[in-house]
Formats: C-alpha cells, sequence, structure tokens
C-alpha cells in the first residue's frame, strides 16, 4: 500500500479482523464514517475487495498522508470501546497504548452482584449440590462418557456449563512443581503463584478467592464427596433439569403470568459462591435473552452492541435447534510474559483469530442440533462476542474469566504439581436449588424434583 508503514498494514488487518462484523457497525458504515468515503466510494472498495481489512488498506489511499496514523488510530478506539480484546493487540498498542494487565481482563471491579432471595428447601428434597453425583452417576455411566470431548457434544447430562477442554504449556513455559494463592486485602483478588522447575516464581494476578478455591476443590482436593477430575475428564458446574412451566397470578397486574422452573445441579465446591450463581445465570440466560440485552443497555454497551447480541441469540433457533446447549471452556495455552502467568486460547488451525481475542475470551456456546451434532457456527459468531458479553454481564465476565484460572491449576495438576498455601473457604454467598425465568427477571425457586429422571430436558 502506497507509504503506509508496515505497522499500519499490520493494524488494519487487525482492525478488519473485528470490523467484519458485530457491533462496531457494518463495515461500510466505517468506510464512510472513519475513512471519509462517499456511499458509492466505500460500496465498490468492499465489492472489489477480498477482506473487510483489503477494503481498509486500499481506504487509506483516499485519505491525507497527514491523516492516515489519526484515522487508525480513532478507528483503535471505535473498536477498543466494543471489544476490551482490543486493548491486548500487540498491532495496536502504538495506536492506543498498552494493555494495563498482561495476565488477562482485569477484575478488580468485580463485586456481589445483586441476588434473588433463596427460598427453603422444601421437606425431603436434596440440595443443588447434593443432587451433583447421583445425577453424574445417572448420566454418566463408562468413564468414556466422563471424557470432556464426548461431556461437550452430548445431549444429556450437564445441559449447562462443561469445562476441561485441553490445556498446554508453551514451549518456554517449564515444568510447574508448586502453587501457592495469596489472597488479596478483604474482598479483592489475591493472586496465584507458580513455581517453575526453573527455581523461577511467576505471578497471576487478579484471582477471586472464590475463582481459587473452586478451582483448587475441582482438582486437586475433593469437595462434598466429588472427586477432582483426572485427566481428560470434563468437569460439569452446573446444569439446569426438569423444566416445568408455572402459572401465577401477578399481585401488580392481576394478569395471569407463565414462568419456567427448573431444578439446579451444581458442582459442589461452587455451592455457596457467587460464583456458583453467575454459572446458573449463564446458563439461563439466553433462555429468556431479553434479561440479558437489558443487561448489556445498563452496562451502555449502546445500540451497535444490543443489536448484534440479539441477533446472534435469535440465531440459534434453527429448524434443528434441540433447545439445549453447552457452554465450555476453550482450548488454552499457559505461557509467561515477563515476571507473569499468562493465559491464551490456543491458535486456531488457519491463525484467524485476533490476538487480543486469544487473550480475553475463554469460553464459547454450543446449542445442541438433532443430526447429534452442535451449532459451530453459532459457537464460533459466540466466541468473537463473548468481549461484548463479559463487557455488558457480571455473570459472564465471572465465568470467563474462572476458566483461565482453572485451566493454571488444571496444567499444574497434569504436571504433579504441589500446592503449598491452599485458598481459604470464602464467605459463604446462598446459591439457589431451583430458578424460575420470567420475562424480565431470573430468580431463585424453591425445588422442584418432578421426575426421577434428572438428565433430560427441555428448554
Amino acid at each position: 500500500m502506497d507509504r503506509l508503514s508496515p505497522q499500519a498494514v499490520t493494524a488494519l488487518d487487525t482492525l478488519g479482523q473485528y470490523c467484519s462484523r458485530g457491533p462496531v457497525g457494518t463495515p461500510q458504515a466505517i468506510l464512510m464514517e472513519n475513512f471519509g468515503l462517499s456511499k458509492v466510494q466505500s460500496y465498490q472498495l468492499l465489492r472489489e475487495s477480498n477482506s473487510t481489512a483489503e477494503a481498509f488498506k486500499r481506504a487509506m489511499t483516499y485519505v491525507p498522508e497527514q491523516e492516515r496514523i489519526p484515522t487508525i488510530s480513532r478507528l483503535t478506539s471505535r473498536v477498543s470501546q466494543k471489544y476490551e480484546a482490543a486493548s491486548y493487540e500487540p498491532s495496536l498498542g502504538q495506536f492506543l497504548g498498552p494493555p494495563s494487565v498482561p495476565s488477562g481482563p482485569d477484575v478488580e471491579g468485580l463485586g456481589t452482584e445483586a441476588r434473588s432471595k433463596i427460598p427453603p428447601l422444601p421437606a425431603g428434597s436434596v440440595s443443588s449440590a447434593e443432587r451433583y453425583i447421583p445425577f453424574r452417576a445417572e448420566n454418566y455411566t463408562s468413564e468414556a462418557s466422563m471424557v470432556f470431548s464426548s461431556m461437550a457434544v452430548e445431549v444429556e447430562g450437564f445441559g449447562g456449563i462443561v469445562f476441561g477442554n485441553q490445556v498446554n504449556a508453551a514451549p518456554s513455559l517449564p515444568h510447574i512443581t508448586a502453587m501457592s494463592f495469596k489472597p488479596g486485602p478483604v474482598g479483592r483478588p489475591g493472586t496465584i503463584q507458580v513455581y517453575l522447575a526453573n527455581n523461577m516464581s511467576y505471578e497471576f494476578k487478579n484471582v477471586p478467592l472464590e475463582d481459587a478455591y473452586a478451582a483448587y476443590h475441582m482438582t486437586f482436593a475433593a469437595a462434598g464427596g466429588v472427586s477432582p477430575a483426572k485427566a481428560n475428564e470434563g468437569i460439569g458446574l452446573v446444569g439446569l433439569t426438569d423444566n416445568h412451566p408455572s402459572i401465577r397470578c401477578s399481585a401488580t397486574t392481576l394478569r395471569v403470568e407463565e414462568s419456567s422452573v427448573f431444578d439446579v445441579v451444581m458442582h459442589p465446591a461452587l455451592a455457596g459462591t457467587d460464583l456458583g450463581w453467575a454459572a446458573v445465570m449463564v446458563d439461563a440466560l439466553p433462555i429468556q435473552p431479553s434479561i440479558l440485552l437489558k443487561q448489556a443497555d445498563s452496562a451502555g454497551l449502546g445500540t451497535e452492541s444490543h443489536q448484534a447480541l440479539d441477533a446472534l441469540f435469535d440465531s440459534m433457533h434453527t429448524k434443528t435447534f434441540l433447545h439445549n446447549w453447552k457452554v465450555v471452556d476453550v482450548p488454552m495455552t499457559v505461557t509467561l510474559e515477563g515476571n507473569e502467568i499468562v493465559v491464551l486460547r490456543s491458535p486456531d488451525h488457519d491463525g484467524s483469530l485476533p490476538e487480543g481475542l486469544r487473550r480475553t475470551a475463554f469460553i464459547e456456546m454450543r446449542p445442541m442440533l438433532k443430526q447429534g451434532e452442535f451449532d459451530q457456527d453459532f459457537a464460533t459468531a459466540f466466541y468473537q462476542l463473548v468481549p461484548v458479553l463479559t463487557k455488558g454481564s457480571y455473570d459472564y465476565r465471572r465465568l470467563n474469566r474462572f476458566a483461565a484460572v482453572l485451566a493454571i491449576f488444571r496444567l499444574a495438576k497434569s504436571h504433579d504439581a504441589t500446592f503449598e498455601v491452599i485458598p481459604p473457604l470464602p464467605p459463604k454467598v446462598a446459591t439457589p436449588d431451583g430458578i424460575r425465568i420470567d420475562d424480565d427477571r431470573i430468580t431463585a425457586a424453591p425445588q422442584q424434583a418432578i421426575r426421577s429422571k434428572t438428565g433430560s430436558r427441555y428448554r
């Protein structure tokens, strides 16, 4: 490209990946608003270009030379307002500034979300954590069925959150020999200290106590009678079961209202934590996306983000959709940068995922289809919008961060590392045994237990 530096070309390649679809705006609108092209010029450029990035680079020939760097900077700022991941792109650093927390998304602002009051457990019922072992035994009858690659695609079982995807150590990461957790001040995140075979130690910062406690009790120690996960084994975090309608008369409108009520199955390591609540919400919010959209609006994400999320969840309802899904962690790689441990999504086969996205997005959602498959197009689109979801939803932010934390613990366990300072028990937050989903809210509900078969459900 005429008089474009290699750094500018690389930045435009990255920006093109973010602007191909989603909440930043259409490529044509960006060419008109950011590059100053006419409607006809932008249409012609897009028609003649093989990609959005190519169109951006060609559009720079219309921009005066002294305005080219400011144009890239303005577009970088526009993208970073919608995608936190853009702040972690090396190619955009000189146009925006480096990220402040190399370890991953900052969670310093995470507080406890306002949760609904937990109703008492009905007589003869068991809690969501106590249901975990019989639920798992009923739905996973062999070691092969417990492997993550199987759990993540089977319709039955945890139709909810399943973690346990592949975690690799980067070539630069020596063998992990030990780990410790250093709690932060009361109510603030702590730090994971990782000790390596080269006699050096490195940190992974901004880890909530709940996350460290839950990860430890899923990988190194038992929780509520549930043994630590074995290598390659999937970990069911939560599941919603026994869906049935509930009819009631509104005291305010005097109208009959119908709600969906589910029982909850929850890993004992999550019971009594706000992280457990967040996992339930991430599983439940796609049932009534309008609640998620309201959260995004309250977070100030704007019209474009609202429309992108609305279109995403609407696209899930294909003819072969089974009204069930799995939210899973993505394949991850643990590496070193300076004095810190860093978690990234492992590179995809064609290298098409932007690095900033790989540094900040660690989960994807897989709608189950009738052919025994999952909707891969939706899963890909969902992953690309994870930075928008985590910016607009406290619950998605919590679960996404936990996926990265758990990956470090799982890798350490695979290295036969020891744990020197164990995460203490976090303050108790009551978690639901059932939930009720209305048009405008999700609240805790009494457990129903209307079927002996807990593995099947229809949302």
